[in-house]
């Protein structure tokens, strides 16, 4: 019985100890994006739209990995509590830990239709709910967007709100409320021309041209 009762309080001591980790890993993670973003003189420019939060945050143009380090500063500036889908891949035993205290949700993104319907049933699960998406779908060229956003706001019945990362400017932007329509095709282009001059850290894969329209 007493060795039971060390056996079960070295286990509880070990949680809680793994638990302590995590979190000062993940504040200091949040300094240190913070930081780094004031260090480069970023700054953000507009103003998140009132609470209760509850909105598609579209980022782009997504070209490097620093687009993340530059929006967990912005969230951290403006006090946002917003989650990503993240292939769940990366989810391994420490570094799993420390996304989900990011935000991160893991999904099998090879399941496009699994995907949709996760994030619209966390909508509807919850009366504040801001989830992170980039409309092109990766880093390379973009010459289209991907529809999963569309019919994520469009079934969740909520809106977009518009976020960039201008390289040239150093700014994070935010933009008002943006409501989809039933016209997919008219919709993606408005937001298309709105992204498209915006300058990401590697221009030559970001939103130019003219956009190519697929339902796919």
């Amino acid at each position: 019985m007493h060795i039971f009762f060390i056996e079960k309080t070295i286990k509880c001591i070990n949680y809680f100890f793994n638990i302590a980790f995590q979190l000062k890993a993940i504040v200091i993670l949040k300094i240190i994006t913070r930081y780094i973003f004031t260090l480069k003189r970023w700054k953000v420019e507009g103003e998140l739209p009132p609470k209760p939060h509850r909105f598609i945050l579209l980022c782009g143009p997504h070209t490097s990995n620093w687009d993340v380090l530059y929006g967990l500063g912005a969230s951290s500036i403006k006090h946002l509590d917003n989650k990503m889908l993240v292939n769940k891949k990366m989810f391994k035993p420490l570094l799993g830990s420390i996304l989900k205290k990011l935000g991160a949700i893991p999904v099998n993104k090879e399941e496009n239709e699994g995907v949709v319907s996760k994030a619209i049933e966390m909508f509807k699960n919850n009366k504040e709910f801001v989830l992170t998406i980039n409309p092109e779908g990766g880093k390379t060229k973009c010459t289209k967007f991907r529809t999963g956003f569309y019919h994520i706001a469009k079934q969740a019945n909520v809106p977009i709100v518009m976020c960039y990362f201008d390289y040239k400017r150093k700014v994070v932007g935010i933009r008002n409320l943006f409501y989809l329509t039933d016209n997919m095709q008219n919709d993606f282009i408005k937001i298309w021309e709105y992204y498209k001059n915006i300058e990401g850290k590697f221009p030559k894969n970001g939103i130019s041209g003219k956009l190519e329209f697929t339902m796919a």
